[in-house]
């Protein structure tokens, strides 16, 4: 299964996307395409967002088949990581959706993706925590072993300031995403409390931003700790350099996390795309 929300011209902006429907007889008609999907090529069933054709509100949701009558998708190709996660395009060509299809309320759409974008940020804010313990681990463990200037490089204080930095930045990742893991299951708990819904949000892309620039920062981190050697896919750290750098793009950009962040203490009214 995939979450059809991403086009090549909406990223950051969800609300510009420019998929339709139509209404024909028992049938939606979507036309459009869908870019950079998590399982793209692959999934069995996508999640598919689309305005009525013609207007700019009304966006609705729907369950799409990938042996549908007009559906096709791709792999992209050349990514910087992420090597052995699918990531597709999906096209739409007068694709057949049955009524049925339909996910949730008609015009409801916005909000489904919405929701869909808090469980994937803290997912991605989660895995990001098992991104920097193994950099630890990595970091303490070859920093033992090698030996430069007849001792340990595990000895040198700079590279304990790198490998203290890891673990202090793991520290405050944990708490701050299982906080936000506690309000989204507070408030999943408790639908009707839109006060509730918009704490978890914010909660959420706070641990979001940073868990995944810790972790990027740990990947980093211990790539200059094993110097050469971390310059090869051989070891696992440059492996999570390349793979955590999207952490900062997907599911909310780094610059959309911290702006939604300030404006829960601002004030929608100072709202940049307003």
């Amino acid at each position: 299964m995939c979450f059809g929300l991403t086009e090549p011209t909406a990223g950051s902006d969800p609300a510009s996307l420019r998929t339709t429907f139509e209404e024909k007889g028992s049938n939606f008609v979507l036309n459009g395409s869908k870019a950079w999907i998590s399982n793209g090529s692959i999934a069995d069933v996508a999640v598919i967002f689309a305005y009525p054709k013609g207007k700019r509100e009304g966006m609705c949701a729907f369950i799409v088949e990938k042996n549908f009558e007009g559906y096709s998708s791709q792999q992209q190709k050349h990514k910087l990581g992420m090597p052995t996660s699918d990531t597709g395009s999906i096209f739409l060509d007068n694709c057949k959706v049955p009524r049925e299809n339909l996910m949730g309320p008609a015009g409801k759409g916005l909000s489904i993706a919405y929701s869909g974008l808090m469980s994937g940020r803290l997912s991605v804010a989660a895995g990001c925590l098992g991104v920097i313990e193994d950099c630890i681990n990595e970091a303490v463990a070859f920093s033992r072993q090698r030996i430069q200037h007849g001792k340990p490089i595990a000895k040198h204080q700079l590279v304990q300031r790198h490998i203290g930095e890891m673990s202090t930045n793991l520290e405050a990742s944990k708490n701050i995403v299982y906080k936000a893991a506690l309000l989204k299951q507070k408030s999943d708990s408790d639908p009707e409390d839109k006060d509730l819904r918009d704490y978890a949000d914010v909660m959420i892309a706070k641990a979001k931003y940073f868990a995944s620039n810790a972790s990027f920062d740990a990947a980093d981190r211990t790539v200059q700790i094993l110097g050469s050697s971390g310059y090869s896919f051989e070891t696992r750290a440059p492996r999570h350099l390349v793979d955590t750098r999207v952490c900062r793009i997907y599911e909310g950009t780094d610059e959309i996390m911290v702006q939604k962040i300030a404006v829960s203490l601002l004030g929608t009214e100072y709202e940049a795309y307003r």
